[in-house]
């Protein structure tokens, strides 16, 4: 079980490093991707605490989904639920842009540095429930 646990949170820790040297390159087009990867692999981290005997998590990647099957969207504020529904959509915007030159530009420094800053504080939150 450790095991299964300690992958999932080396995996996150990973992508929310990936995610903070996007932020410092000012990189931005996917800092979404990568603050919703982080979060995702958090939340399988919980899933497979909450079912040990299951080989591994489902192979689906929407957070709020993802969250209600370990019930950490039950426990979660307004705001991180809301989050995660804005994640989702920048995730899915970042590998499937429809409009590429508008995605690029709705990318600045501050709103991407508040995108890190609440994937950090979220995760650290699951991390706590976990």
């Amino acid at each position: 079980m450790n095991d299964k646990l300690n992958y999932w949170i080396e995996e996150a820790e990973y992508d929310l490093k990936t995610a903070e040297l996007i932020l410092e390159t000012k990189r931005f087009l996917y800092i979404g991707f990568f603050c919703h990867l982080a979060l995702e692999k958090m939340i399988k981290a919980e899933y497979v605490v909450k079912f040990p005997s299951e080989a591994l998590p489902p192979k689906i990647f929407d957070l709020v989904k993802l969250a209600k099957m370990t019930s950490l969207y039950d426990q979660m504020p307004q705001e991180q639920k809301d989050f995660i529904v804005t994640l989702e959509l920048l995730n899915k915007e970042a590998l499937y842009p429809t409009q590429k030159a508008d995605l690029f530009s709705s990318f600045t420094n501050e709103g991407s540095e508040t995108v890190v800053h609440q994937t950090k504080e979220l995760f650290q939150w699951i991390k706590a429930q976990l």
